[in-house]
């Protein structure tokens, strides 16, 4: 068995524990070449903070002891999810190892303000978790996606055009007055990025994912690792400007990606023409039906899209290049238009080395890098060394 060295403290076994999980006493003791009496100590730490268990595998692992297995105390563990879009929540009860519980989906406002919006979510996160049978003794985070930049150091929302009620909204105050655990707020296309490549793709080294919705935004994830830029406006693209698009945006400039390529403008677009549509889902289900409009506005919105992401692949040479969000759910006609406005922008030797697929679009990847962010900070080596030095 290899030698793992650099296992000084409790945190750091526990970490081991989870790489790889149900060795015994014994193999741990080979792996790490610690002391027996230095390891013993730390997993009766860890094991009496109610994180690992050892569970019996049959056989002795000496004369008159029976083996046992070590793993991470996750799926006894609960985690809520709320994942808010512009036009539409996703909230989820799931086991810390992110197997989902309960989900449920409802249409709201983002723009009716975090007052009403936090607190229908968390009530019905409160009624989902009690139908889930789960004890709230049980529950171990939260974690809370929204459709705007957050600081990722005291989750705010900063600087949103769209979501200016929301801006410098103590999000995670609010629900830790109603659960007192750990509470995770970040970006839903960073997220969505997380939960892709936890889900999906867990060996790529880098992973770009654009969410195409209500807006537009991004998020990449290195080496397993959601990057975070000191601005908490990395991957904001709504506003970057399109070649030949002259339209005035929200911002005040004109020719912002905003103006061509998002669900907002697309509905306003259908509209206008006298189609009865309110959300970019609606967009989406003319195109599936063979709604000729809607298919020629998504196709153009993914053109321009492609174009503008053109640049990051360039510069970021990510090995995939995901495409989500409710534009994204349109039988592969928006993924298909990105692909062209990437051929039409990009060296044919720097676009071969990209992979473009669509994400997911059942809202299980924002689910899964929210379990995966809330995982991380309970589980996580900093988290574990100081519950046991306090």
């Amino acid at each position: 068995m290899r030698h793992i060295s650099g296992v000084a403290t409790a945190g750091q076994l526990l970490g081991l524990i989870i790489e790889t999980p149900l060795l015994t006493r014994a193999q741990l003791l080979d792996l790490t070449g610690i002391s027996r009496t230095t390891l013993l100590g730390r997993l009766d730490a860890l094991i009496s903070l109610d994180l690992l268990v050892e569970e019996v595998a049959g056989g002795t692992g000496r004369p008159g002891r029976p083996a046992g297995r070590l793993r991470v105390k996750d799926v006894e563990r609960t985690v809520l999810v709320a994942a808010l879009g512009h036009t539409q929540a996703q909230l989820a009860v799931t086991d810390a190892a992110g197997t989902v519980l309960a989900t449920t989906s409802y249409d709201h406002a983002i723009t009716d303000g975090p007052g009403p919006v936090l607190g229908q979510a968390v009530d019905r996160l409160q009624e989902l978790l009690t139908s889930s049978g789960r004890d709230p003794s049980t529950l171990c985070g939260v974690g809370l996606t929204v459709p705007g930049p957050v600081c990722s150091v005291d989750g705010r929302v900063e600087s949103s055009i769209w979501l200016t009620g929301w801006n410098g909204m103590d999000l995670r105050s609010t629900l830790t007055a109603r659960w007192p655990v750990p509470v995770l707020v970040d970006n839903d296309a960073n997220v969505m990025a997380l939960g892709e490549v936890t889900t999906h793709h867990p060996d790529a080294h880098t992973t770009l994912l654009v969410k195409a919705g209500f807006g537009v935004g991004a998020g990449l994830v290195v080496d397993g690792e959601l990057h975070h830029a000191r601005s908490s406006l990395e991957g904001e693209l709504d506003h970057v400007r399109v070649p030949g698009a002259d339209e005035l945006c929200l911002c005040g400039r004109t020719g912002c990606l905003a103006t061509v390529a998002t669900g907002r403008v697309l509905v306003d677009r259908l509209r206008e023409q006298g189609v009865d549509v309110t959300t970019p889902r609606d967009v989406t289900a003319l195109a599936r039906s063979g709604d000729a409009a809607a298919r020629e506005l998504l196709q153009r919105a993914g053109r321009s899209l492609g174009g503008v992401l053109a640049g990051a692949v360039a510069v970021l040479g990510p090995e995939r290049l995901l495409v989500g969000g409710d534009l994204a759910a349109s039988d592969e006609l928006f993924t298909d238009a990105v692909r062209e406005g990437l051929r039409e922008n990009l060296h044919p030797p720097v676009l071969s080395t990209v992979q473009v697929a669509t994400a997911s679009t059942d809202g299980r990847g924002a689910i899964a890098g929210a379990v995966r962010l809330v995982r991380r900070a309970v589980f996580s080596v900093e988290a574990v060394d100081a519950a046991l030095s306090a």
